[in-house]
């Protein structure tokens, strides 16, 4: 019976230009609108949507409904225009897209039965909203008051005839236009256990395969909502959640419908809470004003026997490790290295680049990393860019360092050339707040940039990986990675400085 009403319709606009004319509305209406509403979900979308719904009822205080008849009133809009205000505000400020599809189903009449909806809807509008963070509600009500008329006024085209016009092709993921719907009903209170029971208005197969649809009833004394969901998207919480903060906006531009919709509070009292205080209580414990050459040596004294480094076939305890780092060091300070001065450290994986990486520390210089593996071009700019006067590296990586810059310190098995130094701890004025390392970026934009490390700033960091990979209850961490990546920080120090005597194997 229905289909039947709908084709004499046709055929009776047909006859008067009717039908061209609200076609051609609808088509310059809906030109270059976006196909799919991105709201966040809890899942992703099938590539086959299902007919799995949830719902989830509210009630608006009835101060507020009193005050929304009042706005309205003034601004000579309806309450039906003014929540689907609110709500295209709200779904903008989840998805952060300016131009916004609203589906809303609507019967045969005048204008004035559209707020007295009660039956079977036999139609479905699509009302398009263009918001931006800087528009007003009251302005923003006032555009979709006349989008309401003006689509009301081009009422009488079938959607799916329209859906055919514009030659939008079959989606199984997604409705087409719209994803999203609004529904208004005023009716007597009598029915309010009804639509309490199957939701505020009855919707056809078609509205029941959207992502998301509010439906608010006025009952005189109160405004009941209700938000039907798709359980393939989306979690009750997640709806839950969504319908405070209709709420929270609704009441808000009632408050102040000059202020600009980008700027209207969106989160409850919790969840602001939770943001602002709950989830910044990060405060903890860790060893402050130390270096991480310090953690290195109370560790020493904790466990001096137990294995520090493995390399093939070689190890190092903790003491010989620190002994050697000792001796390095103070050769380094007789050549004037101190605190903040770069030493650069050009080596491969070995225990020598544990030991002058230990050494530059203990010093209180800032050690730089130079992949040898790295273009000459860029060591060379790295060397210059620093002002390194001296760089610590391996026989074999000499020819990799640009001539007459900077003063090479090559370290080999042979540890003779450092035995007449001092094995004792450096007494140096390096403080957290100097600098621990001085890492180069790709450079993929450009020049590679320096970025500075403190000691303090590592100790924390490697205070929270120690816990946050429960090094304590493993054996140690291979490095596999070059010096000139950050990442083999991680591997090197929460092991031995931060770990209760593990290994590092290079």
């Amino acid at each position: 019976m229905r289909r039947q009403v709908e084709v004499s319709g046709e055929e009776r606009h047909a006859e008067t230009g009717m039908f061209d004319r609200q076609l051609a509305y609808w088509t310059k209406q809906l030109a270059g609108a976006p196909t799919v509403l991105e709201l966040p979900s809890d899942r992703p979308r099938p590539s086959v949507r299902s007919l799995r719904k949830g719902t989830h009822r509210f009630a608006l205080p009835w101060a507020l409904g009193s005050s929304l008849r009042e706005l309205t009133k003034q601004a000579q809009a309806t309450p039906f225009m003014a929540l689907i205000t609110v709500f295209a505000i709200l779904l903008y400020r989840y998805t952060g897209q300016n131009d916004v599809l609203i589906g809303s189903p609507v019967t045969g009449g005048t204008l004035a039965d559209f707020e007295e909806i009660t039956g079977f809807f036999v139609n479905l509008l699509v009302l398009r909203t263009k918001l931006t963070g800087s528009l007003t509600f009251a302005a923003l009500l006032s555009e979709i008051r006349q989008t309401v008329w003006d689509a009301y006024a081009h009422r009488d085209l079938p959607f799916q005839r329209l859906v055919e016009e514009l030659q939008i092709s079959f989606v199984t993921s997604h409705h087409p236009l719209f994803q999203v719907m609004f529904q208004f009903q005023h009716g007597p209170s009598v029915e309010r256990k009804r639509r309490m029971e199957d939701g505020a208005v009855s919707c056809d197969a078609s509205m029941a395969k959207c992502d998301l649809m509010l439906s608010v009833a006025d009952q005189g004394e109160e405004l009941l909502g209700a938000f039907e969901y798709s359980s393939d998207l989306f979690d009750a919480a997640t709806v839950e959640r969504m319908a405070g903060h209709f709420q929270i906006l609704l009441d808000r531009v009632i408050g102040n419908p000059h202020r600009p919709v980008g700027e209207l509070p969106l989160l409850t009292v919790a969840e602001r809470r939770q943001i602002l205080v709950d989830w910044n209580a990060t405060q903890v414990d860790y060893p402050l004003g130390q270096c991480i050459h310090h953690l290195f040596e109370a560790q020493v004294a904790r466990t001096p026997e137990a294995v520090a480094v493995v390399y093939e076939d070689r190890q190092l305890s903790y003491r010989n490790l620190n002994d050697r780092a000792n001796q390095l060091g103070h050769s380094l300070l007789s050549r004037g290295v101190g605190p903040d001065v770069l030493v650069g450290l050009c080596m491969e994986r070995s225990p020598e680049m544990v030991i002058g990486m230990l050494a530059i520390l203990k010093t209180g210089a800032a050690y730089v990393p130079l992949d040898p593996a790295h273009p000459a071009e860029r060591l060379a700019f790295m060397v210059r860019d620093a002002q390194m006067s001296i760089v610590l590296t391996q026989p074999q990586l000499t020819n990799r360092l640009p001539v007459g810059h900077t003063t090479p310190i090559c370290l080999g098995s042979d540890w003779s050339i450092f035995e007449h130094e001092s094995a004792e701890n450096l007494s140096t004025e390096v403080t957290a707040e100097n600098l621990a390392y001085v890492m180069y970026t790709s450079g993929s934009t450009g020049k590679p940039k320096g970025v500075m490390i403190p000691h303090r700033g590592l100790v924390n960091y490697l205070s929270w990986a120690t816990k946050a990979y429960e090094v304590a209850a493993g054996g140690g961490a291979p490095v596999h990675s070059s010096i000139g990546f950050d990442l083999t920080i991680t591997s090197l120090f929460r092991s031995l400085p931060c770990s209760g005597g593990k290994r590092i194997l290079v």
